[in-house]
């Protein structure tokens, strides 16, 4: 029987940082003991620690989640598959060794699709991380884990990784924020990889405001992107006065009840002062290509785990086998355009503050549905924005038909700062047209 975990604890991020230390302590232990209730059930864990792990630092006692395919010096990372079950990293990747300065608390590392491969985070080993709104369906993935952290309470905020979508899909499936920032602002050193030019790091938290903290905090000021895709500082003061593109394309191939949700959301965001306009993408196959450079780079990476093929499950090595008899010139020939689909995206922004759609086509499927067809309509809306590098974020906007609606909203690279701040003014606007 189906059954909602959801649980909003009533804090966040913000908020927590305003609480004194003894409130801070009381929070954290409270999600601890949610997490050791509520995941036998969720499955949000594939490891969960046994006691806080917290220093001195600005986010002292702070608890977070992090995805099990980011490293953590002593605790294991499993990347969700037998192939890594006693893989125990000997130090943190960087994202969390940011994070351990701070002085966050780890809660234990998150449940994945196998290797991070996939949308829906039905596992076969560690099992499915269920959604908290109805624990018979998918949480979607491949971060699914992390939402479904935030969404029941047991994590205040949430690391994942998103390479073409993981972090927005099952944001939206869960009814929470999810976060990528421009490619290559937070630092990838550490993690896992599924596609090496395509994974971005990225965040789930309660707000857009909480992504935004994050963001100022784990940003790699020393990386390459910066220099790349200089930070554009300004902040976007309100909606009114925005020109958002909608992209017609995704909102016609959106089931119904996503569709009218997206629909109340954008006639909220006019009557906040918002010019909206139609959009249409370029006629490329985004997901063909997407498909070539992710293959390509996974079969690169996983080569290395030949001697224990054996190992996978039936679904990922059908997933790795055409990246494994990719040509170098096909390769080169799909990043050369990816390059030209990065260009004119960005023509297209033209006058346009953001783009917006939904961030998923359709609602949670029940976890026996998960099968390929469904994997492909719920990265269908995403993985564009990792092709170009944009960051991209997923608001909730209620429920279409009972379960939760993510709104994708996508800006220029370098922008995550006017985005964000739209975000935050989007999210207010939202939230009284629509029941979270």
């Amino acid at each position: 029987m189906s059954s909602s975990v959801y649980s909003d604890p009533g804090f966040n991020l913000a908020s927590m940082l305003a609480m004194g230390e003894e409130e801070r302590r009381e929070v954290m232990h409270g999600a601890f003991e949610r997490a050791r209730d509520a995941n036998p059930l969720l499955n949000a864990f594939i490891t969960l620690l046994d006691e806080p792990r917290a220093c001195s630092g600005p986010f002292a006692y702070i608890p977070y989640a992090v995805k099990d395919i980011v490293d953590t010096e002593g605790i294991r990372t499993t990347a969700g598959s037998r192939v890594l079950a006693d893989n125990v990293p000997g130090e943190d990747a960087q994202v969390v060794r940011k994070l351990k300065s701070l002085g966050a608390a780890m809660v234990g590392k998150t449940n994945t699709h196998e290797f991070a491969f996939g949308p829906t985070n039905v596992n076969p080993w560690y099992g499915p991380a269920r959604n908290p709104h109805d624990t018979e369906r998918i949480s979607g993935g491949s971060s699914g884990g992390s939402a479904v952290a935030v969404a029941s309470g047991m994590s205040v905020f949430a690391i994942g990784t998103d390479t073409g979508g993981s972090v927005r899909i099952p944001a939206a499936l869960c009814g929470v924020v999810g976060y990528k920032p421009t490619i290559g602002y937070i630092n990838t050193g550490g993690v896992i990889p599924l596609s090496y030019s395509l994974d971005h790091v990225g965040f789930l938290t309660r707000s857009v405001q909480d992504a935004q903290i994050l963001l100022d905090a784990l940003l790699d000021t020393e990386g390459a992107a910066l220099r790349l895709f200089p930070p554009d500082r300004r902040y976007t003061p309100g909606v009114e006065g925005c020109t958002l593109g909608v992209l017609e394309d995704y909102v016609e191939a959106s089931d119904s009840h996503v569709r009218r949700a997206f629909e109340r959301a954008v006639e909220a965001l006019r009557a906040s002062g918002a010019t909206v306009r139609g959009v249409r993408l370029p006629h490329v196959d985004t997901q063909g290509l997407y498909g070539r450079i992710r293959g390509a780079e996974a079969a690169h990476f996983h080569s290395r785990y030949r001697d224990r093929s054996g190992m996978y499950s039936g679904e990922i090595l059908a997933k790795l086998a055409p990246g494994m008899e990719e040509r170098a010139t096909e390769y080169v020939g799909a990043q050369m355009e990816r390059i030209v689909l990065a260009r004119q995206v960005d023509r297209l922004m033209d006058g346009i503050d953001a783009f917006i759609s939904p961030t998923v086509p359709v609602e949670a499927p029940r976890i026996g549905e998960a099968g390929m067809e469904v994997h492909s309509r719920l990265n269908a809306f995403t993985h564009i924005f990792n092709l170009t590098g944009q960051p991209a974020l997923s608001i909730p906007i209620g429920n279409g038909g009972g379960l939760p609606v993510g709104l994708q909203v996508a800006g220029r690279r370098g922008g995550d700062i006017p985005l964000l701040s739209l975000g935050i003014s989007m999210e207010g606007a939202v939230m009284g047209k629509n029941e979270r």
